[in-house]
């Protein structure tokens, strides 16, 4: 379908379709495809083409796509996929800052689908687990939920170049307040013992949920778990676990930022129920 125009997304967006058609037309060999990842980030647009089979740019090519990034005042145009993404031209470093943390994102980075909707998720956690002082975010691509509190914030994801950025921001801000850790916890969660440390505990996982993440958390000690989901079912496959496990669904918050489709964002707290007496 020839996409003129859409609601749902921002003019800077949709102004981009024209441009970005008009450089991709004469540089697909016959019958190749290819799509784009634009994320809107605080130093403007950041875009990554990747083409479904990988080919080599030539140097018209390379050049009409700097032009096309130059005259679309792109931040920063990059070719290939996401784990070999390479930058063809960057005009200014995207940049996405959270508080007092400013993040470089790799090319083709996960974010929320809107700012609005970011923006209520993360008021939501930083309301919800209050005076954390050790937060451990899982899932975390690049902790949008949780970097910039003041708390000490320990971030899991398996994406090495989201893992990357925030270590990067460690750094920069000092003082050991932001680590990230490279780790698979599909296939290897947190034990409950690990997470015990923690005075709480931010998720967001894939549509597929965390089944085996879950497992350890209803096994865990964490007095507070804020679980963010865009899939209905296996949010309550996995609120059944904690239930099991004794935590109590004490909020949850729907967030519609897919408008005009059946996707529902929410954002869930559960906590601690307290020890039933022994007395009848």
């Amino acid at each position: 379908m020839d996409v003129e125009e859409c609601f749902v997304v921002t003019h800077k967006l949709v102004g981009l379709l024209p441009p970005l058609r008009a450089a991709l037309a004469g540089l697909l060999p016959e019958g190749a495809s290819a799509d784009a990842i634009v994320n809107d980030t605080d130093a403007g647009l950041d875009v990554l083409v990747r083409p479904h089979k990988r080919f080599a740019l030539s140097f018209e090519a390379n050049q009409r796509l700097v032009a096309f990034a130059e005259g679309a005042d792109l931040a920063r145009l990059s070719w290939g996929d996401r784990a070999t993404a390479e930058p063809l031209v960057t005009r200014r470093q995207p940049r996405l800052v959270f508080g007092d943390v400013s993040l470089e994102p790799p090319p083709g980075a996960f974010l929320q689908a809107t700012r609005r909707a970011e923006q209520a998720m993360r008021d939501a956690v930083a309301s919800w687990i209050g005076d954390a002082k050790r937060v451990a975010d899982l899932f975390a691509g690049l902790g949008t939920l949780t970097v910039g509190r003041p708390w000490r914030a320990t971030l899991y994801e398996s994406d090495k170049p989201s893992v990357a950025a925030v270590e990067a921001a460690g750094r920069r801000l000092g003082s050991g307040k932001l680590t990230a850790i490279h780790r698979d916890l599909f296939r290897n969660p947190l034990m409950a013992a690990d997470l015990d440390v923690f005075d709480a505990v931010v998720l967001d996982p894939p549509r597929a949920g965390a089944a085996a993440q879950s497992v350890e958390l209803a096994r865990s000690k964490v007095p507070r778990i804020v679980y963010g989901s865009c899939d209905p079912g296996s949010f309550a496959r996995d609120a059944h676990t904690l239930l099991e496990g004794g935590y109590r669904l004490e909020k949850l918050l729907p967030v519609d930022q897919f408008l005009w489709s059946p996707h529902v964002e929410l954002i869930a707290l559960f906590g601690r129920a307290p020890l039933r007496s022994s007395r009848a």
